[in-house]
């Protein structure tokens, strides 16, 4: 009976190489400072995963760093802002740096109108009487 040489049973344990991503951010063509670009796995998962994210610079030019391979939701978090466009994925490949991966944002939507009680009765700040 033969018996195989140890080494054979042996895996070696390779090391995934990390990627990054990097772009740009405006608002109406402007260069937006300080605006938080976060990055989480697209696909359903039950479990929340990892955010990764980084902060434009003054320039708008931002860089997620140390990102495993994979497929990303990615979006700037910006009250009151949109993207310009769909929805946007990026996928990240072994030691990848996936780089002008812009967003163009655009004013969001607002909600006016008038709060009432079940009287239709309103108190604001700005009114001086009960209407």
């Amino acid at each position: 009976m033969a018996i195989g040489c140890p080494a054979t049973f042996q895996t070696k344990n390779a090391k995934t190489t990390n990627g990054s991503v990097s772009g740009h951010v405006a608002i109406r063509g402007k260069s937006a400072a300080g605006m938080v670009i976060a990055l989480r796995a697209s696909g359903f998962n039950p479990q929340p995963s990892p955010l990764y994210n980084a902060t434009t610079d003054q320039d708008g030019n931002y860089r997620i760093t140390d990102v495993p391979p994979g497929s990303y939701q990615i979006a700037p978090i910006a009250p009151a802002y949109v993207i310009s466009g769909n929805p946007k994925v990026v996928i990240i490949g072994e030691g990848e740096a996936v780089e002008d991966f812009d967003f163009a944002l655009v004013r969001g939507g607002m909600v006016t109108g008038r709060v009432t009680d079940a009287d239709a009765d309103h108190r604001c700040k700005d009114c001086r009487d009960l209407r």
